[in-house]
């Protein structure tokens, strides 16, 4: 491999990481793969091997859907060390990258995926998930939304008005 062309040649590299089906066990060992699961039956389970350092970027993702199938990750997938994901509908994914629990020891830790994909505890935790949940909240959210509101804003826009001002000389 020439140093001039690493990235190329890392970004042309295998990056399917073949499904261990039901009851296997993933084992990412390098950084940027990808694991498609296919559930066949209802109720599968995999188990995500805790990552060997820092810094390895992976996404596991639901290519096919027979059943929901719940991902183990004993070292925990967020800085709650929650421990199961569960897949419900193809297409749901979570993208992981794997960071440091202690000097010795690391754990996943959830960059981004859908609101189709559900973390928990395998025990119920008494701390709050940073995952977003499917269900609506009965509180009001800090993250301002993309869809219109219906009724008007109280602060001013920032758009000038169509209708000029005219002041009193």
């Amino acid at each position: 491999m020439s140093t001039h062309r690493i990235h190329h040649d890392l970004y042309r590299g295998p990056k399917l990481l073949a499904d261990p089906g039901n009851g296997g066990t993933i084992r990412v060992n390098k950084d940027l793969q990808i694991c498609e699961m296919v559930s066949v039956g209802a109720d599968e389970t995999r188990i995500l091997n805790a990552p060997t350092k820092a810094g390895i970027r992976f996404v596991l993702r639901m290519l096919t859907d027979g059943g929901d199938i719940v991902v183990t990750a004993a070292a925990g997938l967020n800085s709650s060390l929650e421990t199961e994901a569960t897949y419900a509908d193809a297409s749901d994914f979570m993208s992981l990258v794997s960071v440091s629990l202690t000097a010795t020891t690391y754990r996943w830790e959830i960059l981004e995926g859908n609101v189709g994909t559900v973390v928990s505890s395998a025990t119920p935790s008494a701390t709050p998930s940073a995952t977003p949940s499917a269900t609506p909240s009965a509180t009001p959210s800090a993250t301002p939304s993309a869809t219109p509101s219906a009724t008007p804003s109280a602060t001013p826009s920032a758009t000038p008005s169509a209708t000029p001002s005219h002041s009193p000389s």
